[in-house]
């Protein structure tokens, strides 16, 4: 059997978890890297994560990638093959760049899990990851992607066109919304993604969102992103919010904010002509109330003089009585 054959016959065996042809074959030696792609991304693309351990064994590069520069984690993610995915991050201990390739792929294809985006964001993928052809692809793959992006543009657009089109700068959020996976997106939003992004197209999230039937959950996600940091501040100043990021600022702030409020309020009185309080003695004067003064003691033999109204008020009733019962 040539080198050729022996590559496609692992790839089959790999794909089609055949895991006795499987270890056949790569006792006979069988190519592990040979043909269009490695075997491990076969089995990566199958969610084989048997296949993916017996071919490491044999000295396979768990990070193998396609003749386009995609990764075997990549195929993983962008499938959906939870289980080859965790072998793979278990064999290969991959960095933050590759697990935020990872999830790119996750979101820009079928692997939009919200249980696969939070995996992803736990092992380190960036959730604000700006995919770069010239970094992240093969030449043979960015020449790919020029084609694609071309055709797109002069008007015969399909999803991979567009998707060619618009790849570069373009975060897991926003390919998460231009392929419709909206647990995705709310998930990346939730872990912090940022919205006010753009790819090299001047695009934001919210440019992918427009002309689709997006959840409300989202469209409330999204609308965050038009306001920005100091609109809100704005508007909370309005309504007598106190920005800030600490309880010592927010204190600091709120005493700043009374005194302007304070002195706004005195030159508003002044303008009016009203008196206004002159300085801090006047205004302990209005916070403590006059007492009143006490009465002075009645002198003895003498009646308090509360007491001499009452028992007046008490005989001219009486008085009163009296007449109407003459009568």
């Amino acid at each position: 059997m040539a080198t050729t054959r022996r590559a496609q016959a692992l790839d089959l065996a790999v794909f089609f978890h055949h895991h006795e042809a499987t270890r056949l074959l790569l006792a006979a030696r069988a190519s592990l890297e040979g043909g269009f792609s490695a075997a491990v991304l076969h089995a990566a693309n199958a969610d084989n994560a048997e296949g993916i351990r017996l071919l490491c064994a044999s000295g396979t590069r768990p990070l193998s990638r396609s003749l386009f520069g995609v990764s075997a984690l990549q195929c993983a993610a962008g499938l959906s093959a939870a289980e080859a995915l965790e072998e793979l991050v278990a064999q290969a201990l991959p960095n933050s760049c590759e697990l935020s390739r990872a999830l790119f792929d996750a979101t820009a294809f079928k692997g939009g899990s919200a249980e696969l985006v939070q995996r992803l964001i736990s092992l380190r993928a960036d959730v604000d990851f700006q995919m770069s052809s010239s970094r992240d692809f093969s030449a043979l793959g960015r020449l790919l992607l020029a084609t694609k992006s071309l055709q797109h543009r002069f008007g015969t657009s399909s999803v991979v066109k567009m998707l060619a089109y618009h790849l570069n700068g373009t975060t897991p959020l926003m390919q998460a919304i231009r392929s419709a996976q909206f647990e995705a997106a709310a998930a990346l939003i939730a872990a912090g993604a940022r919205l006010d992004l753009r790819n090299s197209k001047n695009w934001t999230a919210a440019d992918f969102a427009r002309n689709q039937a997006i959840p409300r959950f989202l469209q409330l996600g999204l609308e965050g992103a038009e306001w920005d940091r100091q609109k809100r501040i704005d508007k909370g100043k309005k309504q007598y919010a106190v920005p800030a990021s600490s309880v010592e600022e927010f204190h600091e702030e709120e005493e700043k904010m009374v005194d302007a409020l304070l002195d706004r309020l005195k030159k508003k009185a002044e303008s009016e002509g009203k008196p206004v309080g002159g300085g801090d003695d006047d205004d302990d004067a209005e916070a403590k109330p006059a007492k009143r003064k006490k009465a002075a003691p009645a002198e003895e033999g003498e009646e308090e003089p509360e007491k001499v109204t009452k028992k007046a008020k008490k005989a001219r009733k009486q008085a009163e009585e009296e007449e109407d019962e003459d009568e």
